[in-house]
């Protein structure tokens, strides 16, 4: 007989053993529906990913699915977007992954999270040695939950991934996340588009990128950064041999473009390179495209949203595609 209620023998219980994946997204099964699929949860041996996105859950119904997670063994991702977890879905969750080291994906993407929450997860994920991706964009999270991450990245060696974007995080939690960049050599892609980051935190990053890190995915698109934040990032460019995309925007002009084209001379792994909803003009535009003839390397440029026509950034790239057809 299958546990739980019909909702959870349907989805994923032992009476459908060879199920890998379930989704249940965009039914509103709120915290009931959430209770029912733990309950099934708990005794499944075979699931591997459950969707559960904009489903009108809440800590309740997050908590008992941490309940769960605490007994299965076998799921591996687990994506909770668009629901309303808040912190104390979240902190219920950082309980679970401190006994769970099986589960490699967690997504909380809109979840109502805020600093309380994001420390929480910091300090499982300090402790954690199974997930690979952690996902938090579009929550509420500012300078001390990041300062909280931080630390944790300090000590975690298995996280590959950190999505941030969409947050209130400023200089203070990029500086913090420099620092932890320093000393982890294990996180490939930090993602902190649209938060409140300018020069100094740019600059912060920057300063982690040297030789010896295996970062290769910074994206610091959509937020205040400026020409003396480009300006580091490209010095950072030249030593640099792991970063592979790069994402910089928010208030970068023709300088920004001039120092980060002079820095492609110099940089053989950076692949995509967005710069979209800037202030760079035709000046710059042109300076990256001269540098295109020292550069093998780069296959893409963003370059809508500035001070050039549409004609302009697609004639970029043409450029770029016909380079790729050689």
């Amino acid at each position: 007989m299958c546990p739980g209620s019909p909702l959870g023998c349907r989805l994923f219980s032992p009476c459908r053993p060879f199920c890998s994946a379930a989704a249940s997204a965009e039914n509103e099964i709120g915290d009931s529906g959430a209770k029912a699929l733990a309950g099934a949860l708990g005794h499944n041996g075979a699931l591997r990913e459950l969707r559960l996105e904009c489903n009108g859950i809440g800590a309740e119904g997050i908590g008992a699915l941490s309940e769960a997670l605490r007994d299965n063994r076998a799921l591996a991702e687990l994506c909770l977007n668009e629901n309303a977890a808040g912190d104390e879905g979240a902190e219920a969750l950082s309980q679970a992954l401190g006994d769970n080291s099986d589960l490699a994906i967690l997504s909380l993407v809109d979840s109502g999270i805020g600093d309380a929450g994001a420390k929480a997860l910091a300090e499982a994920l300090a402790q954690n040695s199974g997930l690979t991706e952690l996902g938090l964009r579009s929550n509420k999270i500012g300078d001390e939950g990041a300062e909280g991450l931080a630390e944790a990245l300090r000590h975690n060696r298995t996280l590959t991934k950190l999505s941030l974007e969409g947050n209130q995080i400023g200089d203070a939690g990029a500086e913090a996340l420099a620092g932890a960049l320093r000393r982890n050599n294990t996180l490939a892609e930090l993602w902190l588009e649209e938060n409140r980051i300018d020069d100094a935190g740019a600059e912060a990053l920057a300063g982690a990128l040297g030789r010896g890190g295996r970062l290769k995915v910074l994206s610091l698109a959509s937020n205040a950064v400026g020409d003396a934040g480009a300006e580091a990032m490209a010095e950072a460019l030249r030593e640099n041999s792991t970063l592979t995309m790069l994402g910089l925007g928010g208030g970068l002009g023709d300088k920004a473009a001039q120092a980060l084209a002079g820095a492609l001379g110099n940089n053989d792994t950076l692949t995509n390179l967005d710069l979209g909803d800037n202030h760079i003009g035709i000046l710059g535009v042109d300076t990256l495209v001269k540098a295109l003839e020292h550069n093998s390397a780069l296959t893409e440029i963003n370059l809508s949203r500035n001070d050039v026509s549409m004609d302009v950034v697609e004639g970029v790239r043409d450029i770029l595609a016909e380079r790729s057809c050689e």
